[in-house]
């Protein structure tokens, strides 16, 4: 949802930064998060604009807004686990992507736990797919090749439009079983070889 304000809902408030900054400097130590309560403040106060009857309470009203959102943020906050790990923690975790720039520069995606070229999956894909049984072959290109229409796939297929889910669920399910039955041992294989 998009809010358009006039430019009196801004009227006063740009000089009262200042003010706002340092009444919020002193209740939170983090300065972007000064900055991030600082400007919902301002569309706060600007979108309600019109409730301020006496333009003389301005400031009042502002510092009130100020310390509301202020509190909001620090309820959601609360709310939330932090883990401070520190660099040192970060720097034992493994990550399971390709190393860039290594050897290999083709593009990979992961099949399982196993990351296996583009070009491999891509025509295993389609060789997987062209192993289904007839009908979940239909659904699948129903679906996914006419514009993702739940409608469109049970007029097709002659299905109950309540079904088109469960039937698109359980045909991309074998269609997977079928992928990793294809990808996954031969990946095992091969660096079984390349080991010996």
């Amino acid at each position: 949802m998009e809010v358009t304000l006039d430019a009196g809902a801004w009227g006063g408030l740009e000089e009262l930064g200042a003010d706002l900054r340092e009444f919020l400097a002193r209740r939170c130590r983090d300065a972007s998060e000064v900055d991030d309560v600082l400007q919902e403040t301002y569309l706060r106060a600007a979108r309600h604009r019109y409730a301020l009857t006496e333009p003389g309470k301005l400031r009042r009203w502002a510092m009130r807004i100020a310390q509301n959102v202020l509190r909001d943020v620090q309820r959601r906050s609360s709310r939330l686990p932090r883990v401070d790990l520190g660099e040192a923690a970060l720097e034992h975790l493994l990550g399971s992507e390709p190393d860039p720039g290594g050897a290999e520069e083709e593009e990979c995606v992961r099949v399982g736990s196993t990351w296996v070229p583009r070009a491999e999956a891509l025509r295993e894909l389609g060789a997987s797919v062209c192993e289904l049984r007839c009908d979940d072959r239909r659904v699948l290109e129903s679906y996914y090749g006419g514009g993702q229409c739940g409608e469109r796939t049970a007029r097709e297929c002659a299905l109950p439009r309540t079904l088109v889910k469960v039937r698109l669920f359980r045909a991309r399910r074998r269609l997977e079983q079928r992928l990793r039955r294809r990808l996954v041992p031969a990946r095992g294989e091969e660096r079984g070889r390349s080991t010996q």
